[in-house]
């Protein structure tokens, strides 16, 4: 008889070991491809909160006369413009003089604007392929000497 090949049994358990190993690493790939577009979609969401806050803190330094109704926060700048933010379909908008908008943020599943006297805070929510970010700040108005 002739030992120099292999049985089929050997070859047998060759493939299922080799077909064990490629599904191990096939779903090792998929669960660092499934981490790596939640970081992703979680520094987006992280990034869009960060240029909202800078956006509406320098407004509202700036602002006066401020009101909340309908959900939606409305003030003067420096130079009598009627600035408003509200929540627009996914989003936040801003709007100057009750004309043309500028989106601000995106993924935005809530959004709450309270007045405290001079002091605006603003809490939000953003979710995007359910992941979330929370944020809530008190942004305040220049004080007047």
């Amino acid at each position: 008889m002739n030992e120099k090949g292999f049985t089929l049994l050997e070859v047998l358990i060759s493939m299922m070991v080799l077909v064990i190993l490629l599904f191990t690493i096939l779903s090792l790939f998929l669960l660092y491809k499934k981490e790596e577009n939640r970081v992703f979609i979680s520094s987006q969401l992280d990034s869009q909160s960060r240029a909202f806050i800078c956006s509406i803190e320098r407004e509202i330094y700036n602002g006066s006369n401020f009101t909340v109704t309908n959900g939606k926060l409305a003030f003067n700048d420096a130079v009598g413009n009627q600035i408003s933010y509200e929540k627009w379909g996914d989003g936040i908008r801003r709007q100057v003089n009750r004309s043309g908008h500028i989106w601000l943020v995106k993924d935005v599943d809530s959004v709450l604007f309270t007045i405290f006297g001079k002091a605006c805070k603003v809490q939000y929510i953003l979710k995007k392929e359910g992941i979330t970010v929370k944020g809530e700040v008190i942004l305040t108005s220049r004080v007047e000497r």
